[in-house]
């Protein structure tokens, strides 16, 4: 479980992500989850762990595969490596997780390494990889690899050079200078992609692939956008992009309208570098709505901008 420095996207903990079981998670069961991930953030590893231990029993033993692999990672961290190991095969053998790269990079699981049952688990997700791997458009997820560190590399040296310079610096300026060049050459280079594969899904170019197409169309300008909005609704109806990522894009686009938002994922950012949400749609009935895109509840999503937020229970 990785944080990611002011992306405004917020991966790690609200989203539910491709592959996962048929479960659908209820409303009670999404802000146990959110609570548990926000104990993690609080570095509560083992209230966040047992927090987990508890939504899967409450839930005879159902679960998102995105929580399992949460709770191996609290797990790890509080030291305890049997609970850890549990998850993470309950992970790979239930949902056939196959994200390799991201498993064996994780910080999180760094003390599973020297035990012998990590390289049991490393050679089985090896096999999972064996047959989708097959259909997976190789180079296409090289280039788009490439184009993901570009894009992020700089946004997540953003919080580093604004507590040390200030918000308002020519050191800020300059990274968003260096920001804006390079969107400007990923989003020709997804533009050229899109024209020719469609919107490719996660079953051709991986998640990760998947994702990086709709960062980089949420990175770009408003004409953009609105252009591919209606391109990546029917990608999200085909199963090639994700409904919370969906979500992200029309708030986006509502926010550069003046409009009021629908999901709250829009934050913006005052002179002094404090964060607020822009104007929400029906705000009382938001996490509704969150909950139907696989989004967690709205006030977790604010603890993590350190926006001090309640949801208000009048119109």
């Amino acid at each position: 479980m990785k944080r990611q420095s002011y992306t405004f996207l917020l991966f790690l903990v609200f989203n539910l992500s491709f592959g996962q079981s048929r479960f659908k998670p209820t409303e009670n069961y999404i802000k146990q989850s959110s609570r548990a991930s926000e104990l993690y953030i609080e570095k509560n590893y083992v209230r966040s762990a047992e927090l987990y231990d508890k939504l899967f029993k409450t839930y005879s033993g159902r679960g998102l595969r995105i929580d399992r692999y949460n709770a191996a990672c609290a797990w790890s961290l509080a030291g305890n490596k049997d609970q850890a190991f549990h998850y993470l095969n309950q992970s790979l053998l239930t949902n056939e997780w196959v994200n390799l790269s991201n498993i064996a990079s994780d910080s999180d699981l760094s003390s599973l390494h020297n035990d012998k049952r990590w390289q049991i688990l490393i050679d089985k997700i090896r096999l999972n990889n064996k047959v989708p791997e097959q259909h997976l458009n190789k180079p296409l997820i090289a280039l788009l690899d490439t184009i993901y560190t570009e894009d992020q590399t700089d946004r997540n040296n953003l919080d580093i050079i604004k507590q040390k310079f200030g918000w308002q610096s020519k050191q800020i300026d300059s990274v968003w200078n260096r920001i804006r060049i390079q969107d400007s050459v990923n989003l020709a280079r997804i533009k050229f992609i899109i024209s020719v594969n469609g919107w490719p899904g996660p079953n051709k170019i991986g998640e990760k692939g998947s994702s990086t197409i709709f960062l980089v169309i949420q990175h770009a300008d408003s004409l953009t956008q609105i252009t591919y909005l209606p391109i990546m609704r029917t990608a999200v109806k085909n199963g090639n992009a994700r409904s919370q990522d969906l979500a992200l894009l029309e708030d986006r686009v509502l926010t550069y309208q003046g409009k009021e938002q629908i999901y709250g994922t829009q934050i913006k950012i005052d002179s002094a570098g404090n964060c607020s949400f822009f104007p929400i749609k029906d705000e009382v009935n938001v996490n509704k709505r969150r909950l139907n895109v696989g989004l967690g509840p709205l006030e977790y999503y604010a603890k993590y901008f350190g926006i001090k937020y309640i949801l208000s229970s009048k119109k």
